[in-house]
């Protein structure tokens, strides 16, 4: 639910808010997607092992022997190393985006060094409140509370109210509000337990746990490097304004793997338990149902995008957005495939054959920087969504068949072709409605026929137990 309250709010401020600031929309983008890049770096593996080795130090009575303070105190080591080196990394980006005179984002630079250890910070809290399988209030705080911060800043700045400055300092405040509301959180839950034990680590152990955080960091940036990089490497080859249409349309295409977020947030703690178990039965179980699970929503989704996606434009105040559409088209795609595959990198980072991911993204993030380098010039941010979902296709399929390769299943059975069948199908009933000259009429008319007619023939269809559960769930409550 927090996911979706998070998607309407940004779809509003994405149609009647960024539109008419482009520019200081790529730019806040911009600088939040250099801090991301940075984090895994900074983390040291702290948010990998959070989730990891929890059940290894899991004691109540002995306060998790000293594990969050451990995992705290790594983090604040990161943290310190990157201040020490941040000078470096800032005027070599200084020197760089320079070139493109993308002026505001210059002048903001030195922000994404706190900005960036924040976020971080808030990432190992909201982590680390899963293993008590809470994730309500952590995304309330670090994911739904910049998600209205933002379009609220950009707002009062298309009005007059602010300047550029209030609404880059006011994104560094919601981030240190949502470190201290995780805080105060995990003492509620009585699980903020700040100083730190290595009391439980045996030389084995203290191994097996550099070597993972190790690789967690590797794996980590080639991540970023792979996926994340298309945002920073628009307004680098282009302009602002671009970056800021760009944002926009990942924005839009990013609703998708909300399901994704939700699922992967309770699913990590089962893995790891289960790794730990060697259930391999439960592994698949979860493999399986989710990727069905996730199809249906994500197909609902694209379905939607796309055939409002011209009224949408219309909407938008600014008819540069219209150069947006394949954009859409290619990330959308990309997110739907990052879909289907559900869990894949879950199991795999919880598995010990976790370096497999760290081969794969190194040898990734090359390809898709090196896509956005040759793209980016030629078709602009086109380029970018090219790239991206070139990316996540090629990532994807490798871990598809490493895990068929060493576990003996994959998440695909005839219900994945159904559901293809069923979306295709209702495409196709939508593109013989009539334009009835009104966007916002389009869209109720659009949008309703794929409402109605898609989770209907799912419904019947009986694909997914847990589809089918909620469906009747909420037919129940709205009936009463």
């Amino acid at each position: 639910m927090i996911q979706y309250v998070g998607v309407i709010i940004g779809g509003i401020a994405s149609i009647y808010i960024y539109p008419d600031a482009l520019d200081l929309t790529g730019v806040v983008q911009s600088l939040i997607a250099a801090s991301a890049f940075m984090a895994p770096l900074i983390s040291l593996g702290s948010t990998l092992l959070a989730v990891k080795y929890f059940p290894v130090f899991k004691d109540n009575s002995k306060k998790h022997n000293g594990f969050f303070g451990l995992m705290l105190a790594l983090l604040l080591v990161g943290c310190l190393i990157y201040a020490l080196i941040f000078p470096y990394i800032s005027e070599s980006l200084n020197a760089h985006f320079n070139k493109n005179e993308s002026a505001w984002f210059t002048e903001y630079l030195p922000l994404i060094l706190p900005i960036t250890c924040l976020l971080i910070l808030a990432r190992l809290l909201a982590i680390y409140a899963s293993n008590f399988q809470r994730i309500v209030v952590p995304a309330i705080l670090e994911e739904l509370s910049l998600k209205v911060t933002l379009p609220a800043l950009i707002l009062l700045y298309v009005l007059g109210y602010v300047t550029v400055k209030t609404v880059v300092y006011g994104v560094l405040c919601n981030y240190i509000f949502a470190v201290v509301g995780l805080t105060i959180y995990l003492w509620y839950l009585g699980e903020l337990h700040l100083i730190p034990s290595t009391k439980k680590i045996d030389k084995p152990l203290k191994k097996e746990m550099t070597t993972y955080a190790g690789f967690g960091i590797l794996n980590g940036m080639g991540s970023k490097s792979a996926f994340n990089i298309d945002t920073l490497m628009v307004i680098a080859y282009t302009t602002p304004t671009l970056a800021g249409i760009y944002s926009i349309a990942n924005f839009l295409t990013d609703t998708i793997n909300k399901p994704l977020k939700g699922i992967v947030g309770i699913s990590q703690p089962i893995i790891s338990k289960a790794f730990n178990e060697n259930d391999m039965a439960e592994i698949k179980m979860i493999y399986k149902k989710s990727s069905i699970t996730l199809l249906i929503y994500g197909i609902y989704l694209c379905i939607g995008i796309w055939v409002c996606l011209d009224d949408l434009f219309t909407i938008m105040s600014n008819k540069e957005m219209a150069q947006a559409t394949y954009v859409v088209f290619f990330l959308m795609l990309a997110k739907l495939f990052n879909l289907a595959t559900s869990v894949n990198n879950e199991i795999i980072n919880y598995s010990k054959h976790f370096r497999f991911n760290l081969y794969a993204l190194l040898t990734l993030s090359i390809i898709n920087i090196g896509l956005n380098i040759y793209l980016i010039p030629i078709y602009g941010m086109l380029g970018a969504a090219i790239a991206t979902f070139v990316g996540f296709v090629v990532f994807n399929c490798a871990k598809l068949i490493f895990i068929k390769w060493k576990f003996g299943f994959h998440p695909f059975s005839i219900k994945t072709l159904i559901i293809f069948v069923v979306g295709i199908l209702t495409y196709f009933v939508s593109t013989f409605l009539p334009d009835l000259g009104n966007p916002y009429l389009n869209i109720l008319i659009k949008g309703g026929v794929v409402t109605l007619l898609y989770p209907f023939v799912v419904y019947r269809l009986n694909i997914s137990d847990d589809y089918n559960q909620l469906i009747t769930s909420i037919l129940n409550k709205f009936l009463k």
